[in-house]
């Protein structure tokens, strides 16, 4: 298939400013995206605490990227932003990118568990263009299910929120965290996913009290949650962080 757009590996360069506030601000929630600032330390830093492509067009103009978060005290890596402008979608712009991605750096299984995070399309609404229905779409065709199991992502920009009302999802990963018949992913691996990810994102945190304790409980043991296509999330009840309940 001929592609009307280029492929290009994410550097800390002129163009990371344009792609930021053309590909990832229209996309997120100020709560959802980190700052520039970050972005740039973190695709610095040796070795990278973050890597990833973006797509541009005959221009050009970035039109898509995506960006990756390795944590290697547990041997995961987080799709942490997948977007594409509204004029490149329904192009194949963010499939190329998952796919060239696959090939640079987790095609090979050296991560047990590829993870990304998805929006609850029954409680966040269409917003800027950005449709949560959509991206649960796209990520079911690559074949993402969703991990039955309590989630919130931790604040990730001083001043902001943690982000609740979100779908853990598995898009691969070694077969020492994931299994068949009945599909299924153990425990450990993602709680310690969850201890790197908080730690990094928060610095010193608390997984005893509050409603980290509650989550962590979640993963805790040596036992596996169910896993479920992605798709198929109306079916499943997420069950909400103890200060997010009503009444």
């Amino acid at each position: 298939m001929d592609y009307d757009f280029e492929i290009r590996e994410l550097a800390s360069d002129d163009s990371l400013e344009s792609i930021y506030r053309e590909v990832l601000t229209p996309a997120f929630t100020p709560d959802e995206l980190e700052s520039l600032e970050a972005l740039k330390g973190y695709l610095e830093s040796s070795p990278p605490d973050a890597f990833g492509l973006y797509a541009v067009d005959p221009s050009g103009h970035p039109i898509g990227c995506s960006i990756y978060y390795p944590y290697p005290e547990a041997n995961a890596v987080l799709l942490g932003y997948m977007a594409v402008v509204a004029g490149g979608r329904s192009r194949g712009v963010g499939t190329l990118l998952f796919e060239e991605s696959q090939k640079v750096w987790f095609g090979s299984g050296q991560y047990d568990l590829v993870l990304a995070e998805l929006d609850d399309p029954r409680v966040f609404p269409v917003a800027n263009g950005i449709d949560p229905e959509r991206r649960i779409k796209f990520y079911s065709n690559l074949g993402g299910q969703l991990i039955c199991g309590p989630y919130f992502a931790p604040c990730v920009r001083p001043g902001g929120e943690r982000v609740h009302d979100m779908f853990l999802v598995e898009l691969g990963g070694s077969r020492k965290a994931l299994h068949d018949s009945p599909a299924a992913v153990s425990v450990e691996f993602v709680a310690a996913f969850l201890r790197d990810y908080f730690s990094v994102e928060e610095g010193p945190v608390d997984f005893d009290s509050g409603d980290l304790r509650w989550l962590m409980e979640a993963y805790e043991g040596d036992g596996t949650l169910p896993l479920l296509p992605v798709a198929q999330y109306p079916s499943w009840d997420a069950p909400r962080a103890p200060s997010r309940r009503s009444g």
